[in-house]
């Protein structure tokens, strides 16, 4: 449980957001691709060389290759955390999975409520 350390009247809901991200390398014709498909990399791991010349990965993750690219994807992961009147009535349960836009308690939503921004999990919600 997550208490407010701001005020004793507040509830705290937690945001966890997810995403995959790829990050595409276009490997020069002549370069010697040094990773395979599904390998994983970690961050600065080589890719690709020519002679002395390397192209390293800018962070870890799952190796594809599409026509001569080398595309690493990885997960960004994201954790907000909001104070909640406990006037407010919550309308979603701890670990539920929320749209971008869907209203987390009844009543108008203001309009820089974090469900407007992008969609996640809501990780814990607790009352004082």
């Amino acid at each position: 449980m997550i208490f407010s350390e701001k005020y004793a009247d507040q509830r705290v809901v937690r945001l966890d957001h997810s995403e995959m991200v790829s990050d595409e390398y276009e490997i020069p014709k002549g370069w010697n691709i040094s990773v395979k498909e599904e390998d994983e990399v970690e961050a600065g791991a080589e890719l690709a060389t020519q002679d002395d010349a390397v192209i390293k990965a800018q962070h870890a993750g799952r190796v594809r290759i599409d026509s001569g690219n080398v595309i690493v994807s990885y997960e960004v992961k994201e954790t907000e955390e909001y104070d909640i009147p406990t006037t407010s009535r919550l309308i979603v349960q701890d670990g539920e999975k929320i749209e971008a836009g869907q209203p987390l308690t009844e009543g108008p939503e203001p309009a820089h409520h974090p469900a407007h921004q992008r969609p996640g999990c809501l990780s814990a919600i607790s009352a004082p």
